[in-house]
């Protein structure tokens, strides 16, 4: 299932991959890392981090249990933000594997820090477009379940199209 409008190229009709124009639920922005989130990035994200552009073009698979290194259920956050609720709920539930999934840089880097400080391991991070992630990577069934906070600030009309939480998002969820 697509979310949104979507062209399809004659080639990728024959079963080839599609390739989606759907408008984005984010704006992405590219902002500045402080030193200390810049020197997170560079020691933490090849062991934390994993680009949804990876997953979704097949260079990497979705493989939580092979991240992590154990069978256990999975959770995915949608917009961990700087990552303060994501790290709490994931030292709370060591049981649990997490993934946060966000497009906002500096906020992974500052979620890479707590995961440091916290000395979490049951916590991965996902950059990038969490629908593209759903809709072409996360097998059916293979997550237990999806956290969304604070999903949808675009509260003018003209915004409705980038809203993230809408009937078509809610069925691929």
């Amino acid at each position: 299932m697509t979310v949104g409008p979507e062209t399809v190229t004659d080639a990728e009709a024959g079963g080839g991959a599609r390739r989606t124009d759907r408008i984005p639920s984010f704006v992405h922005q590219r902002n500045r890392l402080t030193e200390g989130q810049q020197s997170a990035w560079e020691r933490l994200w090849g062991r934390f981090g994993r680009d949804v552009e990876d997953l979704v073009g097949g260079r990497e698979p979705f493989a939580p249990a092979a991240w992590f290194g154990r069978e256990v259920p999975v959770v995915l956050e949608i917009g961990s933000g700087m990552g303060e609720t994501t790290a709490a709920l994931a030292a709370a539930a060591p049981e649990v594997d997490h993934l946060a999934v966000e497009v906002f840089e500096p906020g992974l880097a500052q979620l890479l820090l707590r995961i440091e400080d916290a000395g979490l391991r049951n916590l991965l991070l996902l950059r990038g477009d969490a629908v593209a992630l759903l809709d072409s990577c996360v097998p059916e069934g293979s997550l237990d379940g999806v956290r969304i906070f604070f999903p949808d600030p675009w509260p003018k009309r003209r915004h409705h199209k980038r809203r993230l939480v809408q009937p078509d998002f809610v069925a691929l969820a």
